[in-house]
């Protein structure tokens, strides 16, 4: 769950830049979909932020857009790219098992910091190995010492 929790943190900042390049781009007046979203309800935690919520208050923004001004198709081509995007979003997110998917997540952060330890253990192992050998050398050649005196 902690990692759904730091998915859906960095896709409201991703939210949040994207809404101020549109309205950056789109100038005064037209940026009332960029600015539809409450950002300071992000900022009360992951656990109080309603999807449901922000999507009606984004479909209600949306059509008052449509109302306030009817801009034709052709004069707005992103439009369409931004539409298909939006729905091959939303009908990927209705497929995502979140609970699966942090599952998932934290068997591979386990697998991570188990073969860390290992190569750790190994490398300290190997390190005992090449301690062992020195001082075997370090015996032998004081043992030939003590047949030439």
């Amino acid at each position: 769950m902690e990692l759904a929790r730091d998915l859906a943190g960095h896709v409201c900042d991703w939210l949040d830049r994207a809404a101020d390049r549109v309205l950056d781009r789109l100038g005064s007046g037209q940026g009332e979909l960029a600015l539809a979203g409450d950002r300071g309800g992000r900022d009360q935690g992951p656990d109080r932020f309603d999807r449901r919520e922000l999507a009606t208050r984004l479909r209600e923004a949306w059509e008052a857009r449509h109302r306030d001004r009817e801009i034709p198709d052709a004069a707005m081509p992103e439009r369409d790219a931004s539409d298909d995007l939006a729905a091959r979003l939303r009908e990927a997110a209705q497929g995502v098992d979140w609970e699966a998917l942090a599952d998932r997540a934290a068997a591979l952060r386990e697998g991570r910091e188990a073969k860390e330890r290992q190569v750790a253990e190994d490398a300290a192992r190997e390190r005992e190995l090449e301690i062992e050998k020195e001082r075997d050398s370090i015996a032998e050649r004081d043992r030939g010492r003590g047949h030439i005196l």
